[in-house]
């Protein structure tokens, strides 16, 4: 018996090698398909399409081709929040696994944010336009917003406040979580798995070169999010945040004119269901009455008085504030577009690519590798050494002297040593 969970992100080309290996095994898959399914590249699903290969397991659970069973009870949002998807989505079908008290405790104890307890979902009416990116779009009104948003989200109030990592902020636009995440940028978006559905002019990337390279080590991704983890507020594209749960999620329309991949329904679902006690919706109020199912979820929040009053701090903003903001922003013209290609479409080139050699003292496991050892590694810097990318470390800011390296890397070995020690205390603990 092969048991699949999120069987909604299995690409069917690895269902299909699945099936190939296993041809006798029993298969259970848990998922839903009114979510997003898995990311493929336009030009692999042009391929997939000429085998016949896509939406095959959507069709087949329609022509009931083999039995199922629906899990109609969710546990993870405000029945309300769960009420309007059902509504929008899935047909009436779902049903809310838990009361409404053990999802309002944020809501009841902040009056002075929330205007009404009982309904989990404000707007907030943003009639600011939208910049563009590259082929993305950002918003400096909505970063404002975000910003003051979260400062007063984290205020105490009778003894409950909401902890920096039960916030998360969603954005449709790449190019406004690229703005959002590096005003939040001590969150721990530093790992790979994090960063799906998302994009940057510059990204550092950090390789670990005391653990074998073909071994995938969580220890670095750790190691490197807590040098720079500090607010905890994960920023993401829709994307990015399937599977994931916050306490109150800030959903950030971008543009005052909502895109048709913006009322894709299974983008909507998963939007809307990352919250589980609030979603705040930052958007063109115009603009969202005239979208498929975005008009349905203003109505809802106007009959139930949850339209923010954009008067008033956190939900306002000065004049002053918005062109002190875009006095930082460079606009892209048309011959910025005409002239860097590579900026907008966000091409691969290994002219724009540079690798910083950090050599380190020799690990007593003996298990170091080297870029230029592993598999596909080795082709990257080859091309790199070619296009004149590798770095001097012998200067600043690249330069680290080597006394530094040992302090740190004695330090290392304290803390390795330690969390050894308080690992075999844990384990005692629970035996």
């Amino acid at each position: 018996m092969i048991q699949i969970d999120e069987a909604c992100q299995l690409p069917e080309c690895t269902l299909l090698s699945l099936l190939r290996s296993f041809p006798n095994a029993n298969y259970g898959l848990i998922g839903d398909i009114k979510q997003l399914p898995p990311f493929c590249e336009e030009k692999l699903k042009g391929k997939l399409k000429d085998y016949g290969v896509g939406n095959t397991m959507e069709r087949a659970i329609e022509k009931k081709m083999f039995p199922e069973a629906i899990f109609r009870y969710v546990y993870r949002c405000h029945p309300k929040i769960t009420e309007l998807l059902s509504e929008l989505f899935y047909d009436g079908n779902l049903i809310s696994g838990v009361q409404e008290d053990q999802r309002n405790e944020f809501m009841r104890k902040r009056p002075d944010f929330w205007p009404n307890p009982h309904y989990p979902i404000i707007l907030v009416d943003n009639q600011d336009p939208a910049y563009k990116i590259g082929t993305s779009c950002g918003n400096v009104t909505e970063k404002i917003l975000v910003e003051q948003i979260v400062e007063d989200l984290l205020k105490e109030r009778d003894g409950y406040q909401l902890k920096k990592s039960d916030i998360g902020v969603i954005s449709f636009y790449s190019g406004q979580t690229a703005i959002l995440s590096e005003a939040f940028s001590d969150t721990d978006g530093v790992k790979c798995d994090a960063f799906r559905g998302s994009e940057r002019k510059i990204n550092p990337f950090y390789s670990d070169q005391t653990e074998s390279l073909s071994d995938a080590s969580s220890d670095t991704d750790d190691d490197v999010a807590d040098s720079f983890r500090d607010t905890g507020v994960k920023c993401g594209t829709v994307d990015a945040f399937q599977g994931s749960e916050k306490e109150v999620i800030i959903l950030c329309c971008t543009n005052e004119r909502i895109s048709e991949f913006m009322q894709l329904s299974n983008r909507l679902n998963v939007a809307m269901s990352r919250a589980k006690q609030a979603t705040i919706i930052i958007g063109n109020s115009i603009g969202l009455c005239e979208a498929k199912y975005w008009k349905d979820i203003v109505k809802k929040v106007e009959e139930n008085g949850c339209v923010a009053d954009t008067t008033k701090f956190p939900f306002y903003v000065s004049t002053e504030q918005k062109e002190d903001e875009k006095d930082k922003i460079v606009f892209e013209t048309d011959e910025d577009e005409e002239d860097d290609d590579i900026e907008t479409d966000f091409e691969i080139d290994f002219e724009n690519l540079f690798i910083f050699e950090t050599p380190e003292p020799e690990m007593p496991s003996g298990q170091q590798k080297w870029l230029s050892e592993a598999k596909y590694w080795k082709d990257i810097v080859k091309k790199v050494e070619e296009n004149g990318g590798l770095v001097d470390t012998t200067k600043y800011p690249f330069h680290v002297a080597p006394s530094d390296v040992s302090s740190k890397f004695e330090n290392l070995k304290i803390d390795e040593n330690s969390n050894k020690t308080s690992r075999r205390t844990r384990k005692r603990g629970k035996r």
